[in-house]
């Protein structure tokens, strides 16, 4: 198992976007979680964190396809 984490500025559609590049990429999703809260200036911020089972995708492909989502500060797998 690994643990993804995505930092981005919050918006409607945002998790579902994540969700949707982890699924199409065949990484499976063992649990999850997203909080939003206030940056330092103000603006909202949302975390998603999430265990996942890569099976043979490559982690580097993952955090490339998760980068390109709109509002994308920080993709990555620990």
């Amino acid at each position: 198992m690994n643990r993804l984490e995505v930092l981005a500025i919050d918006r409607v559609g945002l998790v579902s976007a994540i969700s949707g590049i982890i699924s199409r990429s065949g990484v499976n999703i063992i649990s999850h979680s997203a909080t939003v809260f206030n940056d330092i200036s103000g603006s909202a911020m949302s975390r998603f964190t999430a265990e996942i089972d890569l099976g043979n995708v490559q982690s580097e492909k993952l955090i490339t396809s998760l980068n390109k989502i709109k509002g994308i500060v920080r993709a990555e797998i620990k």
